[in-house]
């Protein structure tokens, strides 16, 4: 594929002239057929890379020496501490401090989230955010959706937009709107 503008070139200093554009499209064209081609002759199916499947999750940790009973205790400390401290109002929490805080090893409690609530750490600690959110929009109606989400433990607008219409469904200001005709 590099060599073939090469060739149109050395064509061309034999008096042969063609289009350069045309050199360009002809590449194109000849690039597009072969990976056409690649993907259906080995029948590749595409995936989202940020898709992991459930069995994929649990034939990952078939090596792994927790218990469930260790699993079910980590489990109750871990609902316990979000219950009693919120620490998902902390924008600054990071999987390192809340395995410190919990005093669960940090891999451990990767397992846990991923093999109990099926999620990883930004998805468990982003949906109790959300749902804070939500506790505060009818309460706080004159107050600016983002402010209420970086008051809820939010740093970024775009986060705050991409989850909340992930679990919700609805954008937040579809969801105020909603919220604010519905009382």
């Amino acid at each position: 594929m590099i060599f073939v503008p090469f060739i149109f070139m050395i064509l061309d200093e034999f008096g042969i002239h063609i289009d350069t554009r045309l050199v360009y499209i002809g590449t194109l064209a000849v690039v597009l057929s072969i990976a056409i081609y690649k993907v259906k002759a080995k029948d590749v199916k595409v995936e989202p890379l940020s898709e992991v499947k459930p069995q994929d999750k649990l034939q990952k940790y078939n090596s792994s020496n927790l218990s469930e009973t260790d699993l079910d205790a980590y489990q109750s400390k871990l609902q316990a501490y979000f219950k009693s401290r919120k620490p998902y109002l902390e924008p600054e929490l990071t999987l390192q401090s809340l395995s410190k805080e919990c005093q669960i090893p940090k891999h451990h409690l990767t397992q846990l989230l991923n093999t109990r609530f099926n999620k990883n750490f930004y998805q468990y600690i982003n949906e109790f955010r959300v749902n804070e959110v939500i506790k505060h929009i009818s309460s706080k109606r004159n107050e600016a959706l983002v402010d209420i989400a970086y008051q809820c433990g939010f740093n970024s607008k775009s986060t705050f937009n991409n989850y909340f219409k992930k679990i919700t469904g609805l954008t937040p200001s579809e969801f105020k709107k909603q919220n604010d005709l519905a009382a």
